[in-house]
C-alpha cells in the first residue's frame, strides 16, 4: 500500500514525537563521568526527527536525531547511549561527533542510525500518543 507524501510526513512527525516521549522517559546508562546523574537530571531535548533512509541496509533503515538545549555536561559527551526498546536492555549510541549520521560535531544534535519496522514504529507512536494525551 502506498501512502501519499503528506501522510508519510505527518506520520513521520507523529513518530518522532512519540520517540521523544520514549527517550525522555527512558533513562540512559550512566555517563562515564560519575558527577553527571542523567537519570535524575537529564539534558532537555528541544527538537527531534526521524527520517526513513532512501537506501536502507540490513543494519538500519532510519536516521534519528535529537537536538538538546545547550548543556555544559554534553560538551564532554560526544556519544550518548540511550535506552531504546521497552523491556529490553538495548541501547543506541547517539553521536554528536560528526560520525554515524551526525553532520556537525559539538552542535548538541545527536544522531543515530536505527533499525525499526516502519509500520510497527508508527503504530507504537500513535498508541503512545493516544495513551499519554
Amino acid at each position: 500500500m502506498r501512502f501519499p507524501r503528506k501522510t508519510f510526513v505527518l506520520g513521520g512527525l507523529v513518530s518522532a514525537a512519540a520517540a521523544l516521549i520514549i527517550f525522555q522517559s527512558s533513562a540512559p546508562p550512566p555517563p562515564s563521568d560519575p558527577d553527571f546523574d542523567f537519570t535524575q537530571d537529564p539534558p532537555i531535548a528541544e527538537k527531534y526527527w526521524v527520517k526513513k533512509l532512501a537506501e536502507p541496509n540490513d543494519q538500519y533503515n532510519m536516521l534519528m536525531k535529537i537536538q538538546y538545549l545547550p548543556d555544559d555536561r554534553l560538551e564532554e559527551l560526544p556519544v550518548l547511549n540511550i535506552h531504546y526498546a521497552d523491556g529490553d536492555e538495548s541501547y543506541v549510541a547517539f553521536h554528536d561527533d560528526g560520525e554515524a549520521g551526525d553532520s556537525i560535531a559539538g552542535d548538541f544534535i545527536y544522531s543515530a542510525y536505527i533499525m525499526q519496522d516502519i509500520e510497527s514504529f508508527r503504530t507504537g507512536i500513535s498508541d503512545l500518543l493516544r495513551s499519554s494525551g
